[in-house]
């Protein structure tokens, strides 16, 4: 080789290195709860037995009886040399479970040996989408990670606030018999209950459903502290973690609740009715958008309302509030039918199956088996959402993955299309989704429509 060639490629490998170690991300590979003595574990040690472990192993079994519910997959890429100082990736992967409201998450030494940099991807559906969105606002997570996937959650509906908190919190302790003045002997109290106690004074309904049935929910709230103020309010102060974003919703979110409490047929009477209670003072204007005589049928009016009040347009609307910081963000509808799991729907939590290429089943849909077209799908997906992780950016240079163009909105005249990927057996580029249902959304700000309470509710 010239040498100006082995100096040029000398100066590619360097300068990739560079690029793909560089980042301000501390690493702890083992933090001090599993220290021994000052000493850090490094070899295997076989196990002698139940109840015969020495203080190192028993520390961890603890950790992990403690923990367990907590599992997260990790994945590390280092970067090393061949012989011809090529770089080429090489990726560890395991399981580890976070210990702490902190973050911190234990696994094993091999996962992450020899990374000089981790990057960081939050990633929720439904429950877990409102999760990261709200650790998006939390000003103690903004350091923690470096990408967001939301799916089915927003985390821009209206929380309830501390006062709602305590006063669901006391009259958790009176369901439990546990009313004194004193805060100390409360405390007492309730810590003296049993598991089946404390789970059935006032447990939550196993799915959620439109009809309030007096349900009961234990969700985040706004503190002041780690939630300073409302999400949407925040995302339109531009006060959220700016670090790549994709988020979406299925086409048929509502059909999932509306069908927990109709599982027959919705009457148009029944149909008003609902919206009468869901929405109050608003519900004859949200009517006039939604006049049953626009679908075929109640019930399906019904699910597209809900589905658009509370996922596709609040998707389009932090997709928007995310991009006009200069934030990429990455909008996207999940459109693939599966007549099997639901007839004519794609319901809510359908997408999950394709995210990690896993056949359906109970107990929140029938048992089927991914065909070969759902695992090309699934494949595709899975890339999108790999390279995310990987890069801030699902799209690759190759001519036969179809392009995900990052959200735009801009305003005025000309201002082009709300550009997203439609995710279906054909996936396709797609604009401007529900535009003018998403219009008439956009100055309402409601509690969740599947939430113990209205969504008027003050």
């Amino acid at each position: 080789m010239r040498p100006r060639a082995l100096l040029l490629t000398l100066f590619i490998a360097a300068t990739f290195w560079l690029v793909t170690t560089r980042g301000n991300w501390k690493l702890r590979q083992i933090l001090p709860s599993i220290t021994s003595n000052g000493q850090l574990w490094s070899e295997p040690v076989v196990a002698r037995g139940a109840n015969n472990f020495d203080a190192d192993e028993q520390n961890n079994i603890d950790l992990y009886k403690t923990n367990r519910l907590a599992t997260v997959n990790i994945t590390s890429v280092v970067y090393q040399r061949d012989m011809f100082f090529q770089v080429y990736p090489s990726e560890g992967t395991g399981s580890g479970f976070i210990i702490n409201e902190e973050g911190e998450i234990v696994t094993n030494k091999h996962v992450i040996s020899g990374s000089r940099n981790i990057t960081v991807t939050l990633a929720g559906q439904s429950a877990g989408g409102h999760s990261v969105s709200l650790h998006l606002v939390s000003p103690g997570s903004a350091s923690l990670f470096h990408r967001a996937i939301m799916q089915s959650g927003t985390g821009s509906i209206r929380w309830r606030m501390s006062d709602d908190a305590e006063a669901q919190g006391q009259d958790f302790a009176a369901a439990l018999g546990c009313v004194n003045a004193d805060p100390a002997l409360v405390l007492s109290c309730l810590r003296s209950k049993t598991r089946d106690q404390i789970l059935l004074a006032h447990p939550p309904a196993l799915f959620e459903q439109l009809a309030e049935a007096g349900r009961t929910q234990w969700t985040p709230i706004v503190d002041g502290v780690e939630i300073p103020d409302q999400p949407r309010l925040l995302y339109e102060l531009g006060a959220f973690t700016h670090v790549p974003v994709v988020i979406g919703s299925t086409r048929d979110e509502g059909w999932t609740f509306v069908n927990r409490s109709f599982p027959s047929s919705v009457t148009e009477g029944q149909y008003e009715a609902t919206v009468n209670a869901e929405f109050g003072a608003d519900a004859s204007a949200i009517l006039a958008a939604y006049p049953v005589t626009a679908f075929p049928s109640p019930k399906e009016a019904l699910v597209r309302l809900i589905g658009d009040v509370e996922y596709t347009c609040e998707a389009r609307r932090v997709a928007g509030l995310i991009e006009r910081t200069k934030t990429p963000a990455y909008l996207y509808s999940f459109d693939r039918e599966i007549d099997t799991v639901v007839v004519d729907h794609v319901a809510h939590g359908m997408d999950v199956n394709f995210v990690f290429g896993n056949d359906y089943g109970p107990p929140l849909f029938p048992a089927y088996a991914l065909t070969g077209a759902d695992l090309a799908l699934s494949q595709s997906i899975a890339g999108y959402w790999t390279r995310f992780a990987t890069t801030g950016n699902p799209n690759v240079d190759d001519p036969v993955v179809v392009h995900w163009p990052a959200f735009k909105h801009p305003t005025g005249v000309g201002r082009g299309a709300d550009k997203l990927l439609l995710l279906d057996v054909t996936i396709q580029e797609a604009k401007r989704l529900g535009q003018s249902q998403c219009d008439f959304w956009q100055p309402y700000f409601f509690r969740s429509t599947t939430g113990p309470v209205p969504a008027a509710a003050p």
